[in-house]
């Protein structure tokens, strides 16, 4: 998981695929892109993400991160990102979303 403070300054929908976004109760929001190394403008190539991988990008209220799926698979990444966005809900202290 990268933490990331300014990252709402960048645009995220520029060098990288957006694929869908995940509404949560309280107004939460996780994105899934895939990563394209060969724009200089990717959020992924950035920080150190594979090409064509999979990763989401968590919008809170006081925490902005992303977290990397490590497949380049989208029925995958789709998969584990449901996942983890259930481990989080059902979580309690460090392991919820901030």
């Amino acid at each position: 998981m990268i933490k990331l403070n300014d990252l709402i300054k960048e645009v995220m929908n520029v060098g990288d695929e957006y694929v869908g976004t995940a509404r949560l109760k309280d107004g939460r929001q996780v994105q899934l892109y895939r990563s394209n190394e060969a724009d200089s403008q990717s959020i992924g190539k950035k920080y150190g993400i594979k090409k064509n991988d999979y990763f989401l990008f968590v919008k809170g209220r006081e925490a902005k991160y992303i977290v990397d799926t490590n497949t380049h698979i989208l029925r995958k990444a789709a998969k584990w990102a449901q996942g983890y966005i259930q481990r989080k809900l059902s979580g309690t202290g460090n392991e919820r979303f901030k």
